[in-house]
């Protein structure tokens, strides 16, 4: 099971090639479950109609719980789209829940987006920064066979999750504000 969970908005180019990607590689015996708010004919009509693909529309808890439970969590930031220029600096908040889950990730953007140069320095996801569909299942059969890679991503997303916690940011925050 590949999990996203969020919106699909500008996400909807790579998550499309994802889903087309696991449609023709069939050998990846791969799902994925799209949890969004997005309507769910307005994702059919988006192209996602798929019989590899699953809608689902899952209260907060729910969706915890569907990530924590994922074989492979993805983000993914736009290659083409008109909001591309947000992502050059952009970090989705939702990676922060998939950090703490502790399960594998894979981030689908552009090579220079402040995500995946992120990801890459720490190393706590697998990242696809082209928009080949061979690269895409070529990662997903990573994390499905190579036990140390999934392993060693999901030790660093632990990791790094760490950084988000409320009461050291907190800290770091008030360290930072001048007093007079």
């Amino acid at each position: 099971r590949i999990v996203h969970t969020g919106i699909v908005e500008g996400q909807k180019e790579g998550l499309l090639r994802i889903a087309e990607t696991l449609h023709k590689n069939p050998d990846l015996n791969a799902r994925l479950i799209l949890s969004s708010p997005t309507q769910r004919d307005r994702l059919l009509n988006q192209g996602f109609d798929l019989p590899c693909v699953e809608i689902v529309t899952l209260p907060h808890d729910k969706v915890l719980d569907l990530q924590a439970s994922a074989h492979i969590l993805v983000t993914v930031l736009p290659f083409f789209h008109k909001t591309k220029e947000g992502a050059l600096t952009g970090y989705p908040t939702k990676l922060v829940e998939y950090l703490a889950t502790g399960r594998p990730i894979l981030i689908h953007a552009p090579a220079w987006t402040h995500l995946c140069q992120h990801a890459r320095r720490h190393g706590y996801a697998s990242i696809v920064d082209d928009a080949c569909e061979n690269s895409i299942a070529d990662a997903i059969r990573k994390l499905r066979q190579d036990n140390d890679h999934r392993r060693d991503i999901s030790q660093k997303a632990t990791e790094q999750a760490n950084n988000f916690d409320i009461q050291k940011v907190t800290r770091q925050f008030l360290q930072m504000i001048p007093t007079s």
